[in-house]
């Protein structure tokens, strides 16, 4: 059980080197990243997740400490967004509102429970949208879901052999 200190440290940390956002498969994401090993670590540890890193900056960060990383998503990234919003400013409190509206628009995936499902568009902006082929998967290429993309590649592929072949 996190305490309520533990609570307010934790949306303090987040409000300055946090990140609300979605991963890229569209579910909702809080992300940590941090030159002090030991914030990560703590943090990885309330919130039951792994720190990654380290990281070496590039560009004009040559010759910086190295950046840990941690993240929650999906059903857990949106309960404790919903779990931290009443602690953060106005500008956090948007962004989570904004997350959680399009998240709980998704459609679940038939058959399983909860929100986390393979075919999750994997931006919520127009140059991404559904495909034509299956309405509630995200397009892969050219107006196609990922299987039917395949599949379609896969003949291509198959057609130029054979016509090597000959």
């Amino acid at each position: 059980m996190i305490s309520a200190v533990d609570i307010g440290r934790l949306a303090g940390i987040l409000e300055g080197e946090g990140a609300f956002t979605h991963s890229k498969v569209g579910e909702p994401c809080v992300k940590l990243s941090s030159t002090d090993l030991d914030v990560v670590e703590w943090v990885a540890q309330i919130t039951n997740t792994s720190v990654f890193g380290p990281y070496n900056p590039g560009g004009s960060f040559i010759g910086k400490r190295p950046v840990y990383r941690c993240q929650v998503r999906g059903n857990r990234g949106a309960s404790l967004m919903m779990m931290l919003y009443p602690l953060m400013f106005s500008r956090r409190k948007q962004r989570i509102k904004e997350l959680l509206a399009e998240w709980r628009l998704r459609p679940a995936k038939p058959g399983h429970i909860g929100r986390t499902w393979r075919y999750a568009m994997v931006r919520f902006t127009p140059h991404t949208a559904f495909s034509s082929c299956h309405p509630a998967r995200p397009n892969k290429g050219y107006g196609l879901c990922n299987a039917c993309y395949q599949h379609r590649r896969k003949e291509r592929h198959d057609a130029i052999v054979q016509r090597l072949a000959i």
